[in-house]
């Protein structure tokens, strides 16, 4: 199983701080971000046996997030870079970029339906978990880049 989710800065800067140099001149920057603290948080979360590995690796092949263990989207303007053997850090406008090249009928679709709360009620039983991935995971993007969180993909 795996999750996305937004999650704030603070519980964020708590997991890195061994990573403090490397993130010296990237926290200030996001740190400038809204923080809101909103009940509803837009979230994906998947079983493995939901959807192909390969999917994911297709869907969320960005900067090699696949193959990290702890890939964290920052809403700020940065070049991926791994942090020791486990962290890869990303900006999610990449991410989003690359979804938008990779899926761009699922997310036409979902732009047209105006949210992803309606984008699953118009399809229902017939959305694929390859539509769930794709629109759920432009759903927190766009949390984060609205509220100023960072984009956490737990596998």
């Amino acid at each position: 199983m795996f999750e996305i989710f937004p999650e704030p800065l603070e519980l964020l800067e708590e997991r890195i701080e061994s990573y403090a140099a490397e993130m010296s001149q990237i926290w200030p920057k996001a740190k400038e971000a809204e923080i809101m603290d909103l009940k509803k948080k837009p979230f994906v979360q998947l079983s493995s046996e939901d959807l192909a590995a390969e999917d994911v690796e297709q869907i969320l092949g960005y900067a090699g997030i696949p193959k990290s263990n702890g890939p964290i989207g920052l809403p700020i303007d940065i070049e991926p870079k791994q942090l020791g053997a486990d962290i890869l850090i990303f900006p999610v406008k990449g991410l989003e970029a690359y979804l938008r090249e990779k899926e761009p009928d699922i997310i036409q679709s979902l732009e047209a339906a105006g949210s992803m709360d309606a984008f699953a009620e118009k399809l229902g039983d017939k959305m694929t978990a390859r539509q769930y991935l794709v629109g759920g995971v432009i759903e927190c993007i766009r949390f984060c880049n609205k509220y100023g969180e960072a984009l956490v993909i737990h596998w």
